[in-house]
């Protein structure tokens, strides 16, 4: 079954290469490969995990059918617009460049990101109480993982989520820098590379992966304005996501150790072909247990962020949730607890309602691109680009778990809207005067 799931899905993924002109950034490509590549994995362990309930290809095969089709439906009734909306955007470009940091403001920021550092690292050492910092890494991510971990900073958490919109606007400026062959800043890379060590000392690699597929979504976007070519699927783009994902591989098995956890003796495939696929084979078994959303309040595993959130700011479990997150083994060897994107919405509502939700989401995602791909190259950030980066993540990772629920349609966002507009005024507004601080209105 697995390998007819997985064949099924492929073709979905050549439909949309092919319905949507080979664009490799198109919401409907990047989340068939996603579950491709996922798929792929399963088929490794075809035989161990012994996939064997057909509700799990209809649940893939309908979430997926869903999304493209609202995605073709929103691409196919802009396309006359797209046209007339290029040729009055190509008329308002400005001729000054106002996206670019200042030093000192690259500064102020690194200087920000050092001191956040340093008190994850306090953090870290708080509860781990010694040993070197892999170890204390790896015991700080199994103890927040258990919901054991016995100090838990409220400062570090708001500073994080502050910081992580800046770092989205500073990798859309790198990459801007490189498509346009401009000088790139030392101070530029120093703020990118402290703020990957950040992202790693939580033990979790999940920001890490959040910075490189935005920072790639940007590039090859704002690479494509500049060049007025598509970066189209074609054998020489496959070869470099090849080389790219093998690289990605490498450094994913290399921060397992230097994250203090542990891979017994797994070599790398089953390392990877595990993390890729349990969540699929997982989602099978959750089938099995026949298990819906039953005195739930509605949407409760769709929306337990939002209703968790909720909780915490009543003060009191008002909203029953529902405990579906249970970490899954499988002849001895852990699953872990990830069920991709469709397990809540099955929960919740249904085959039916898999295919309803994420036929909103794909117009949703697709009616960002259209703004995207309509916007000419310019001189201004471009913040539609920047959001849409951060949803291509939870379009990627609809393979994994809930993340449209988890970072677009949750607190998340709000977090990071705020943020984006506290350090567009700081990176880009503020000036300095002779008698004071200024904010530019544009």
């Amino acid at each position: 079954m697995i390998y007819l799931l997985c064949i099924c899905v492929f073709g979905l993924f050549v439909l949309s290469a092919i319905v949507f002109k080979r664009d490799f950034t198109a919401p409907a490509v990047l989340i068939t490969l996603g579950f491709v590549i996922s798929l792929l994995c399963c088929c490794i362990y075809a035989d161990e995990w012994n996939f064997s309930d057909y509700r799990l290809f209809w649940v893939i095969i309908s979430g997926l059918s869903g999304f493209i089709l609202a995605c073709w439906l929103a691409f196919v009734f802009v396309k006359k617009r797209k046209t007339k909306s290029c040729k009055i955007t190509n008329m308002k470009i400005s001729t000054v460049d106002e996206v670019d940091i200042s030093n000192i403001k690259l500064t102020i920021y690194l200087g920000i990101q050092l001191v956040f550092i340093l008190f994850q690292i306090y953090d870290l050492y708080r509860n781990s109480r010694g040993g070197s910092l892999a170890y204390a890494i790896g015991y700080y991510y199994s103890m927040n993982s258990s919901g054991t971990l016995e100090y838990k900073s409220q400062v570090l958490n708001i500073a994080g989520i502050l910081i992580m919109p800046a770092n989205y606007i500073i990798l859309y400026v790198l990459a801007r820098k490189i498509t346009h062959r401009r000088k790139v800043d030392v101070l530029l890379i120093l703020n990118v590379g402290v703020s990957i060590v950040s992202s790693l000392l939580s033990g979790t690699r999940t920001t890490l992966f959040m910075y490189a597929i935005s920072f790639s979504v940007m590039f090859i976007i704002q690479k494509q304005r500049v060049t007025k070519k598509k970066m189209n699927i074609n054998l020489k783009n496959i070869i470099k996501f090849f080389i790219v994902f093998y690289l990605a591989i490498v450094v994913f098995s290399s921060l397992f150790s230097l994250q203090g956890r542990t891979i017994s003796d797994l070599t790398m495939v089953d390392l990877i072909a595990n993390y890729l696929g349990a969540p699929i084979k997982n989602l099978e078994l959750f089938i099995k247990d026949n298990i819906t959303n039953n005195g739930k309040p509605a949407g409760s595993a769709t929306f337990m962020n939002t209703y968790t959130w909720l909780n915490e700011l009543i003060g009191k479990q008002i909203f029953d949730l529902p405990n579906l997150y249970k970490y899954r083994w499988n002849k001895g060897k852990i699953l872990g607890n990830v069920y991709t994107q469709f397990m809540p919405l099955y929960y919740d509502y249904g085959i039916v309602g898999v295919f309803s939700v994420m036929f909103i989401l794909g117009f949703f995602c697709q009616k960002i691109y259209n703004k995207v791909k309509m916007q000419a190259d310019n001189n201004r950030i471009d913040y539609r680009l920047i959001l849409y980066s951060y949803t291509a993540f939870a379009i990627i990772f609809c393979f994994f778990s809930n993340k449209f629920f988890e970072l677009i349609f949750a607190r998340a966002m709000i977090y990071n809207i705020v943020g984006i507009l506290f350090f567009d005024i700081l990176f880009f507004r503020l000036q300095v005067k002779e008698h004071g601080f200024v904010i530019r209105i544009r």
